[in-house]
């Protein structure tokens, strides 16, 4: 016949919690090791990568989006008289410095000074090629021209400079 085992059963028992408890502390001592990790960087295809050596220099980071790019600073010029623009050197965005000619202009009022100013010249000139074969004729005389139409003369000659085109600098 068979002899009953006694206590056999509770050490049975205890066994199984003490397992079961170790090893729900070796569960809970990797969870938190496994959460203390950084993430993995992401794998790719190194077909697609370029591997170089480093270089100092600019590095250029071309980024494409849907928006609108907005200008860091905007600055007005003015042009000191008015006119109409007739052609346009340098588009927005573009690298100037001070001797770039931004824009050329055109003024109406301008040239019609100008124009007024010819022919206020051409004036005293056909007054004086008219009078110059009647000084011929009288020979001996030999009397200049007066020194009021000598002056206006020379007068005009310095006052017409054309002024009907400008370029408006940075």
């Amino acid at each position: 016949m068979d002899k009953p085992r006694v206590g056999c059963a509770r050490k049975q028992r205890i066994r199984q919690i003490a397992l079961a408890s170790s090893a729900a502390v070796v569960v809970g001592v990797l969870g938190w090791a496994v959460s203390r990790l950084e993430p993995a960087a992401p794998s790719v295809n190194s077909a697609v990568v370029f591997t170089d050596s480093v270089k100092r220099g600019e590095m250029l980071r071309q980024v494409r989006g849907i928006g609108t790019l907005v200008p860091e600073t905007i600055v007005v010029i003015a042009a000191s008289d008015a006119g109409r623009v007739e052609l346009r050197h340098v588009q927005p965005g573009q690298d100037v410095r001070p001797s770039t000619a931004l824009l050329e202009l055109s003024s109406p009022q301008v040239e019609q000074e100008y124009l007024d100013a010819e022919a206020q010249l051409k004036g005293p000139k056909l007054t004086w090629r008219t009078s110059k074969p009647s000084l011929r004729t009288r020979g001996s005389t030999k009397t200049p021209l007066p020194l009021s139409l000598r002056a206006s003369i020379c007068n005009r000659k310095r006052s017409t400079t054309r002024t009907s085109s400008w370029q408006v600098r940075a």
